[in-house]
């Protein structure tokens, strides 16, 4: 009788161990983003989803999966197959260190609604100031302060306050100036945005670029005067250094941490053009689009909730 009492003890403190040994498992990675019905051991994975080092990940025929080490590495796959998390473990942790870890846990909680965020954003506010929006009595609103530091490559976005007022096939208008107001340059494009690259050899001599939108054909329709300030000497210089530790053409996430170093630096056509980048390489993919749209409207360029 004693002996099967003892045999239940030692079983039912095996069992106990075992149990307390599952919970102590710390993850391994937790999830970015992801597109399709993406799993970890038939379960399926969301944003926040924690994955640990001895289950096998599948990704599914058109599926992405954006992962976060728990040392703030960060990991994209685009192939479908199955995916050992000891495998992937390894090959994060031979990489060296980025500049992209420090952003992970901040992009990760704000795609979770931390409140850390708003507590970020309201704290940084009260240093740099709130973002000074051109007031607007045009047709076309121009996403971007009235004047706005730039640096390398700017994306320039816009919308009609009434779409209605342009014809189908109407084409837009993006004029440059100087200082004085005289014309640098003029880009026609057909889509309501411009990437521009601020070595252009019209643009490089001047430090300080106007530019306003219209409508060809309708100038009447058009934007505000807005301004870009080129970043230059020793800022230029330690920001390109930087730019460098995180920049990764290939990446999505990469891209989503670039935009958020510009949005602290208020650099915010070159953050459109990081979001912008991260959508293209992700298959315009839901979390990130999230992180685009707070980021519009945080600083007042886009109401989210009139989409």
């Amino acid at each position: 009788m004693r002996k099967i009492q003892f045999n239940l003890w030692v079983t039912a403190f095996v069992l106990l161990l075992g149990c307390l040994t599952s919970f102590a498992q710390d993850y391994s990675f937790k999830v970015l983003g992801s597109k399709g019905n993406n799993q970890a051991d038939g379960s399926h994975l969301t944003i926040g989803s924690e994955v640990l080092s001895d289950q096998i990940i599948k990704v599914v025929d058109g599926g992405y999966l954006g992962l976060a080490h728990k040392s703030g590495k960060t990991l994209e796959i685009k192939n479908s197959g199955m995916y050992k998390v000891s495998e992937l473990e390894a090959k994060v942790n031979s990489e060296e260190q980025s500049l992209t870890d420090r952003y992970t846990s901040y992009i990760l909680d704000e795609l979770t609604n931390s409140k850390s965020v708003a507590s970020h954003y309201a704290t940084r506010r009260v240093k740099t100031g709130s973002v000074t929006r051109a007031m607007n009595q045009k047709q076309i609103d121009v996403w971007m302060p009235k004047t706005s530091d730039a640096l390398n490559t700017v994306t320039l976005k816009w919308i009609m306050k009434d779409e209605a007022q342009v014809k189908k096939g109407a084409k837009y208008k993006v004029t440059f100036m100087d200082e004085y107001r005289q014309k640098i340059m003029e880009k026609e494009v057909e889509v309501p945005y411009l990437t521009l690259d601020l070595s252009d050899s019209k643009l490089s001599k001047h430090d300080n670029v106007m530019y306003n939108v219209s409508v060809m054909g309708s100038e009447d329709l058009s934007s505000d005067d807005y301004m870009l300030r080129k970043v230059a000497g020793k800022n230029a210089k330690k920001m390109n250094k930087e730019i460098e530790k995180l920049l990764d053409d290939s990446s999505a996430i990469k891209n989503v941490a670039l935009a958020k170093y510009y949005e602290e630096n208020e650099l915010y056509g070159n953050a459109i053009n990081a979001y912008e980048k991260a959508l293209k390489l992700s298959d315009n993919l839901g979390a990130y689009q999230k992180l685009y749209d707070t980021f519009l409207a945080r600083n007042g360029f886009k109401d989210v909730a009139s989409k």
